[in-house]
């Protein structure tokens, strides 16, 4: 293994990247669509859809959901050393375990604001993510275990 290899966590570039250009993709998608195509499906009330309130919100929450996919496409390339790596994977487990329970308390599990059970989709998407950020931690402790 090169040296610089041996001072990072196997896999953890190629998550961070993947899963935040899946952010930044699926950020501009929301907002090419428009609020309105997106959220056809959760039966929001038309009012509340074309509420300038609301518009600027769910451009803001777009534009923030591409700038964390910035960050984590940014964030292993600068990012050096095993620990370093280990804390940011373990943060970024804890946020989105947050996100989880924020979509699993409005969709149809929760308090069904979200009726569609297609709401379940993103509970489904934010688990993913924890997974896949827990296999670079667990794959490297296993690794380091074999050296």
């Amino acid at each position: 293994m090169e040296p610089a290899a041996q001072n990072s966590l196997p896999g953890y570039r190629g998550v961070l990247t993947a899963i935040g250009a899946a952010y930044v993709l699926l950020a501009v998608m929301n907002m090419a669509q428009g609020a309105a195509k997106v959220l056809e499906p959760f039966n929001v009330p038309d009012d509340v859809l074309k509420s300038g309130h609301f518009l600027d919100f769910y451009h803001w929450h777009f534009a923030h959901m591409g700038n964390i996919g910035v960050l984590l496409v940014v964030l292993p390339r600068v990012v050096a050393g095993i620990s370093a790596q280990r804390a940011v994977l373990l943060t970024l487990i804890a946020v989105q375990l947050h996100y989880t329970y924020l979509d699993w308390r409005t969709s149809v599990l929760g308090n069904g604001l979200y009726g569609d059970p297609r709401s379940i989709v993103l509970i489904a998407i934010n688990l993913g993510m924890v997974l896949a950020f827990g296999s670079v931690l667990v794959r490297g402790r296993t690794e380091a275990k074999g050296r």
